[in-house]
């Protein structure tokens, strides 16, 4: 039997997929070290509540200084990252120093509607826009691309004509967490 994943979660906001994966976790299949933020955001509150420790990501000459990091040993030693909901673009320095899976969750059907820009309620208006019949999520390996990275696996949903794309947005982010512990599974049974 293998051991449990390590995992540290970077987030920026209001913390709803940090939330589902904290109460979700199983520690025969992952237990969840640290956050790591790079702004005060709810999320933060999510990691006091369940006494998860809270990285704040610093800025030098107003850039994140990814680096840094690495001086957290719940960073260091981790198995996988989890980005959910994590705004900065993480550098292929950091990526490729930290040398194992990083996860990230995008509310689209990758590889449409990702990208530069491609973020929030700006998703699903371009899923909208485009006529899509189907929309979704997405957890992907991340590269140095943006939402370029191998997708490990997605959750579908038919579009609802007559939804806003906040409304649509809001079904989507319902698949986010069962998504990513799907996701978590898969990586898991790689090792």
């Amino acid at each position: 039997m293998s051991k449990s994943l390590d995992i540290v979660v970077f987030a920026s906001g209001g913390g709803g997929n940090f939330k589902y994966l904290v109460e979700h976790q199983d520690n025969d299949k992952f237990k969840i070290s640290s956050l790591v933020v790079d702004r005060n955001c709810n999320a933060e509150s999510v990691a006091i509540k369940h006494n998860i420790k809270i990285i704040k990501l610093c800025k030098c000459n107003k850039k994140n200084d990814f680096d840094q990091l690495f001086e957290h040993f719940e960073v260091a030693s981790s198995d996988v990252i989890v980005l959910a909901g994590f705004m900065p673009i993480v550098p292929s320095s950091f990526i490729k120093n930290y040398g194992r899976s990083i996860l990230n969750t995008h509310p689209s059907l990758l590889p449409a509607h990702g990208g530069k820009g491609m973020y929030g309620v700006k998703v699903q208006e371009s899923v909208i826009k485009s006529g899509d019949l189907i929309a979704g999520c997405t957890c992907h390996i991340v590269d140095d691309g943006i939402d370029t990275g191998k997708i490990i696996c997605q959750r579908k949903i038919p579009i609802d004509l007559n939804l806003s794309p906040w409304e649509l947005g809001g079904r989507v982010f319902l698949l986010e967490g069962p998504n990513l512990l799907d996701a978590i599974d898969l990586i898991k049974k790689m090792e």
